[in-house]
């Protein structure tokens, strides 16, 4: 089966705070379906070529900035496709649906609930994952302030849970709390475990130890949920993408009180394991909220961190500051 190559837009408004998605028409494959806009390459077009082309054929529209965002095989009963995915930050026109198309645009947080397809579901990902991501201690840790944080904090767009009391009764009895706290349903909360544990704790995603990535041949978890992994050398790398996560920490970039012992990659290490990677990479590893540029600027999406937060005497004023930029 051939796979389709597609150029994909997504278009961003004035305020970037919003993208343009369009429903598929009756004749097409997965019709009534919302998709992000583009279409196939023609023989001999690059894809921005092909980007540029299709979004003016359907909406009428002259991309002026676009980058690439990512790729995504994925393989349907029935066909195989390559959405190789750009940024559309700046264009010109008046988008309308020319191939009488429905068109919208949505608020970046109102696509979970957004009927995809399965392959864009994982471009929606991909948008909203946040500059930096708080994990919280594995021992003891302070469930008033997280939930102290969630409450006062409602953009905070993710929390991983890293625990080592695994006892089944405690992880829902912390869970439940921290979902009854999150009223505005922004919060992505992720824990660090196994996949079965997505369902079992209603929960929007799983991150994976290093040494579990070696467990599964192919991704372990469905489209539906975050999938993450933490990687510390090339060859963990490399096994994270062969389970197509969405997102890995590389880590630890820096010194770390709590692993005294383990060297630390710097951040020369750092961008080259950043260079080899097709996914998101988040720095962790005695990491500061200043580094959020610093870590870019190697390579990174952005940044993860325990202790710069839980650490400091008001958390809360951390993560504020930090989402505030």
């Amino acid at each position: 089966m051939e796979r389709i190559h597609v150029a994909v837009g997504v278009i961003y408004n004035e305020t970037q705070d919003s993208v343009l998605i369009s429903r598929r028409g009756g004749h097409q494959h997965l019709a009534g379906y919302w998709e992000f806009p583009g279409g196939k390459l023609h023989p001999g077009e690059t894809t921005p070529q092909a980007l540029q082309r299709e979004l003016q054929e359907e909406l009428g529209i002259h991309v002026q900035t676009a980058s690439p965002l990512m790729q995504v095989n994925y393989t349907y009963p029935d066909k195989q496709v390559l959405l190789d995915v750009y940024t559309v930050q700046k264009w010109q026109g008046r988008a309308q649906g020319v191939e009488q198309q429905e068109i919208k645009w949505v608020a970046l947080q109102q696509l979970k609930q957004v009927n995809f397809p399965a392959a864009n579901r994982r471009i929606v990902t991909r948008l909203l994952l946040p500059d930096a991501c708080v994990i919280s201690r594995s021992t003891n840790p302070d469930i008033d302030t997280i939930r102290q944080i969630i409450t006062e904090c409602q953009h905070l767009p993710m929390l991983q849970l890293r625990l080592e009391n695994n006892d089944h009764e405690y992880l829902t009895d912390i869970i439940k709390r921290i979902q009854e706290d999150n009223t505005e349903g922004k919060l992505q909360l992720v824990l660090n475990g196994v996949p079965e544990d997505s369902e079992k704790y209603h929960l929007h995603g799983v991150h994976l130890k290093a040494h579990r990535l070696f467990e599964y041949a192919g991704r372990p978890l469905s489209d539906d949920y975050i999938l993450g992994a933490s990687c510390h050398n090339e060859e963990e790398l490399e096994q994270a993408q062969k389970l197509d996560v969405d997102y890995v920490f590389i880590s630890p970039v820096k010194n770390t009180a709590t692993h005294p012992d383990v060297a630390p990659l710097g951040w020369q290490a750092f961008m080259g394991l950043c260079a080899k990677s097709s996914k998101p990479v988040y720095a962790l590893g005695g990491i500061q909220p200043g580094d959020l540029a610093i870590a870019r600027q190697h390579g990174a999406t952005g940044i993860a961190m325990i202790e710069a937060v839980w650490g400091s005497k008001d958390p809360c004023a951390v993560l504020r500051s930090l989402l505030a930029n």
